[in-house]
């Protein structure tokens, strides 16, 4: 019964596409209520597509919908909660939030 759950593990990619499309990527110059709703709107339509690909494949019966609830609800309180502690553990560090991170590191930027 867990090998099944396992197997999504694919849906790691899902959730970082859906912050990328929802600007939650690089993470700056948007507030702290915008950040969250569009975690929760991303978060929300990852499972979304997940419940229908898992109702449209007919696999159901393998996925619990109590575990996909319960999954969702700890993603919609702890994925908010790790991006603000993240910020908070790193966000004084010299390359927290400058391009070099994003871009690579390069001495003639202009």
């Amino acid at each position: 019964m867990a090998r099944a759950y396992i197997e999504l593990w694919p849906a790691i990619f899902l959730f970082a596409l859906a912050y990328l499309v929802s600007g939650l990527y690089p993470g700056v110059g948007i507030t702290a209520v915008e950040e969250l709703r569009r975690t929760c709107i991303a978060a929300s339509m990852v499972f979304t597509i997940l419940s229908v690909w898992i109702f449209l494949s007919r696999v159901g019966f393998v996925y619990s919908r109590a575990i996909f609830f319960i999954a969702w609800v700890l993603a919609l309180l702890f994925v908010p909660l790790a991006r603000a502690a993240v910020r908070h553990l790193f966000g004084d560090k010299s390359w927290w939030g400058s391009l070099c991170c994003r871009d690579g590191c390069r001495q003639d930027r202009s």
